[in-house]
Formats: structure tokens, sequence, C-alpha cells
């Protein structure tokens, strides 16, 4: 992100080893690799600390995060030579990231 915007403040992330603009009125942050996040999404990333593999995986799907916690663990307990794969999406059509 070389060319600077009025309306927009930019900031280097260390976690994400790259320069974010934040969208000072709409709330819209997007990552110098093309990774967009909602005002929604950062509310949610405000009060967690989150591994830089979420942002890899968001990335990765242009996914959108609608969770943050810890997830129940029976739903997400390992089970040998055993594939599942949700194809459950948002009213946007995005896939889920947990």
């Amino acid at each position: 992100m070389t060319e600077r915007k009025p309306g927009w403040e930019y900031i280097y992330s260390e976690i994400l080893n790259q320069e974010i603009a934040c969208h000072i009125k709409t709330g819209w942050v997007y990552c110098q690799d093309g990774t967009k996040y909602s005002p929604k999404e950062i509310d949610l990333l405000k009060e967690a600390t989150i591994p830089k593999a979420v942002h890899d995986i968001k990335h990765l799907f242009d996914g959108t995060i609608i969770e943050v916690g810890e997830r129940n663990k029976a739903k997400t307990e390992h089970r040998e030579n055993v594939t599942e794969a949700s194809i459950d999406v948002d009213e946007n059509g995005e896939p889920y990231i947990f």
C-alpha cells in the first residue's frame, strides 16, 4: 500500500508482518496482502489474541470470521481415518472459518 488516501489510517502490523489500512469512517481494514476485515470481524478480534495462522486461513479461503473463542471440544474431537468438511456458508455465501 504505497499510495496514501485521505480518510484512511495506515499502520504496520508486527503480528501480520505487513502494512494495514483502516478506513476511519467505515471501520473496514485492508491488508497489504489483499485480505480485508469487516467492522464486525474487527470487533470480534479486538478482545482476542489470534495467531497469524487465522489470518493466513482467512486470506487463503477469502473467508469471514464469525466467532472467536474456545470451540466445544466434542465438536472438534479428532477421529482416526475420518475426514469431515463443512459446506456451511453465511448469508453472503462465504465459508465459515473456525
